[in-house]
């Protein structure tokens, strides 16, 4: 229960793309065939708070073909407490999986096919709002009204064992998740999209030793997290997970 929990705010999917580069950024500009968010980029702060709490970074660029996301939180177990520092990022078709307690990564080459297979019979319009299709299809969320949350008019999904999520273009914003007798919720508290970003927000620090992945595909130390996501992860959760205004 513990890792689902955790996983949901990984990044939400699978994306893909190839481009041309910028010369200015170093990002690959060309927006990719599937598109995670439906915003170009964007950066957004959270704050975990019940049974968890700390914080949250989420940076997208180019619709999801780039995403970064930093946890920095502290969960309650009813023994001692957890730390986590971690961190995934996601470059075109790179994934990175770091954990920053111990300065140590995993790199791993990430296939665009499986999320092209899952969207070959999608319509344009569940394109455009694909994270909110794949919530619905495959974590048995259901449409439960809408919110605004820093000015941004959310869908909010009721998800399968009690979990809601609220998502503006595939960003997630807020999401409540029970984990038995503990509860977790994560709120958006700032977000700024069309930003200027460079690869160097998508890049792993010089201090992180990269290694070759382990069976179970995470470095040593890493805080435990089932496989989903971007990114947006993702998801959203969340990360979660396109324009501006709402």
């Amino acid at each position: 229960m513990k890792n689902s929990a955790i996983a949901v705010f990984a990044a939400l999917a699978l994306i893909a793309g190839l481009a041309g580069c910028s010369k200015n950024s170093g990002l690959k500009d060309t927006p990719p065939e599937v598109k995670l968010y439906g915003v170009e980029s964007a950066r957004i702060e959270y704050e975990y708070t019940g049974d968890v709490t700390g914080k949250k970074t989420v940076t997208i660029a180019n619709f999801g073909m780039y995403e970064a996301q930093t946890d920095e939180f502290t969960m309650k177990t009813g023994g001692a407490p957890q730390d986590v520092k971690s961190q995934t990022i996601r470059v075109d078709t790179l994934n990175y999986t770091i954990d920053l307690k111990t300065k140590k990564g995993q790199k791993a080459p990430f296939s665009f096919a499986q999320l092209k297979e899952m969207t070959k019979t999608f319509t344009a319009e569940q394109k455009e709002n694909l994270n909110a299709e794949l919530i619905q299809s495959m974590m048995g969320g259901k449409k439960a009204g809408t919110e605004d949350i820093l000015g941004k008019t959310c869908d909010i999904f009721d998800l399968q064992g009690g979990g809601k999520i609220w998502m503006w273009k595939g960003l997630v914003m807020k999401q409540e998740m029970p984990m038995g007798q503990m509860k977790l919720a994560l709120i958006a508290k700032k977000i700024e999209t069309d930003i200027s970003l460079s690869i160097a927000d998508f890049t792993p620090g010089t201090d992180i030793k990269i290694e070759e992945p382990s069976p179970m595909g995470m470095p040593q130390g890493h805080p435990p997290v089932d496989p989903q996501g971007g990114g947006q992860d993702a998801p959203p959760p969340p990360p979660a997970p396109e324009g501006s205004g709402k």
